[in-house]
């Protein structure tokens, strides 16, 4: 394994800070503001266009949310509701899936054309001015319950949707292929992988087909299996397992592709059942074999329990997203969403720990913020299924969410430069002392990984000391202004 968690820590305490400017940019819910509708349960963003699916609005017979981006930030465009549910609880929106001018919804419910609760896959196209229903997709070999959408992957010009079978209790889960021949969506293959029990994600390239399974009867773990398509036929898979085994981390928990050359693997779990180390991974294709990239774990496990971190996975080349939808890091298991800049270096460093804003007003314990989240480019999704909108109604929610230029401030060591303060101990337990060479009037600041300020003060004193021992063990920053400079340390609490 190239980059192990220990080292990317190191690098990132020794390295200057490279403060990503990354902020919530939108806060979205449905218009209609009907409760319960679990706004956010599914997200899926490309371009020029964000989907968010609700499956529990109207009775639970679903409906989908599409947001185009505007130069106002996105504005919602349109809401479909399946026509022909009857407001049946059909539960369309389980699942969504866009990619440029198609989407996908899951709808896990419905009814085949024989009458059969199978589930059922809207297929969309945009003509250029609205999204239109082109079909709908149903597996050939459909049986009741089998609910066919719980998860769907929109690729080129293929799709792929997952579905369960609980027939009997070593049943393999199913993944269907669908491409357009003929101006019409056929089901071209049905992969049943041998061994692998509960389906968990799957996520399609141009000409790959990544699958994660919780349990691998062959490795007693976690395991993906990655398909290639070679002219037409999907065939000749790999299977993915971590190097260290699986026996308890739920390896294949989430999975995302990028450009079938990058994969990211979430496990919730934990390797070791006495810790809270969830984990995600991230492989490279090179020359045809997938090579260990690194393994990302949370930068703080000790001092609060970081759950079911790896629940959700989203990476493209610079990016890599993170949700943790029981995340306690507040004390409220509200959930959050871990960020990652892919550095020149080749590394993955962490740079933003994301957590929504709440309305002061309500309880919003367990809003699972981070159960769905999705990129592209440089801005993000994160879903929230559970969370408030601004009027007391309990709809869920997505939030939006961008990153700019880097900023590099200066973090220097003492007596590298002049008016440089002298900053000890650190690692700090109970009190951090600032010395500095003259006195000016100073604002100082200590805030955490969330941007919260724990600790403000002003002075024009020559020394300063701040009291530590509350904070929780972790990452800080302190940041010393006067009126002509600027200096930014990274504080390590133990």
């Amino acid at each position: 394994m190239k980059n192990l968690q220990s080292i990317l820590i190191i690098l990132f305490l020794m390295a200057p800070i490279q403060a990503q400017v990354l902020y919530e940019n939108q806060k979205i819910f449905p218009a209609d503001n009907t409760e319960k509708d679990h706004f956010g349960w599914s997200v899926s963003m490309d371009e020029n266009f964000l989907v968010a699916g609700a499956p529990y609005d109207n009775n639970h017979s679903g409906a989908v949310y599409i947001y185009k981006k505007t130069d106002n930030g996105w504005v919602q465009d349109k809401k479909i509701t399946p026509a022909s549910s009857d407001n049946t609880p059909v539960v369309y929106g389980y699942s969504v899936s866009i990619r440029g001018d198609y989407l996908v919804v899951g709808c896990i419910n419905a009814p085949n054309t024989s009458g059969t609760m199978t589930g059922a896959v809207y297929l969309y196209h945009y003509n250029g001015s609205t999204w239109e229903e082109e079909t709908v997709l149903y597996p050939e070999d459909g049986w009741e319950g089998l609910f066919f959408g719980n998860h769907v992957s929109m690729g080129n010009m293929t799709v792929a949707v997952a579905g369960t079978d609980e027939r009997s209790g070593n049943a393999v889960d199913p993944v269907y292929l669908f491409t357009k021949q003929n101006d019409e969506w056929i089901q071209i293959r049905k992969i049943l992988t041998t061994g692998a029990m509960d389906l968990r994600g799957i996520s399609l390239g141009d000409t790959t087909l990544a699958i994660g399974y919780s349990y691998d009867n062959d490795v007693s773990g976690g395991a993906v299996y990655v398909y290639y398509s070679h002219g037409g036929t999907w065939d000749n898979s790999v299977r993915i397992v971590p190097e260290k085994g699986d026996y308890y981390g739920f390896f294949g928990q989430s999975v995302c592709l990028y450009h079938d050359s990058l994969l990211m693997v979430g496990a919730f779990g934990s390797n070791d059942p006495n810790n809270h180390n969830h984990s995600a991974y991230i492989y490279c294709l090179n020359n045809g074999t997938w090579e260990s990239d690194t393994m990302i774990l949370p930068l703080d496990t000790i001092s609060y329990d970081v759950g079911w971190y790896g629940n959700a996975v989203a990476i493209n080349d610079q990016y890599a997203l993170i949700g943790a939808v029981d995340d306690n890091f507040s004390g409220d298991r509200i959930g959050s969403a871990y960020v990652y800049k892919h550095t020149e270096e080749g590394s993955w460093d962490f740079i933003n720990l994301l957590q929504p804003s709440a309305n002061p007003m309500i309880a919003d314990n367990s809003s699972q913020f981070g159960r769905s989240v999705s990129l592209y480019d440089t801005s993000y999704v994160v879903g929230a299924p559970f969370m408030s909108n601004d009027s007391w109604f309990v709809t869920g929610a997505a939030f939006l969410y961008h990153t700019t230029t880097p900023v590099t401030f200066v973090d220097p060591s003492p007596g590298q430069e002049d008016g440089a303060p002298v900053i000890f101990p650190n690692p700090v337990s109970d009190h951090l002392t600032l010395h500095f060479v003259n006195a000016e009037r100073r604002a100082i600041t200590l805030s955490d990984l969330k941007g919260r300020i724990v600790y403000s003060i002003r002075s024009d004193h020559t020394t300063a000391e701040i009291n530590t021992t509350s904070l929780h063990p972790g990452i800080y920053f302190l940041c010393i202004r006067t009126e002509k400079e600027k200096f930014v340390k990274k504080i390590i609490k133990h």
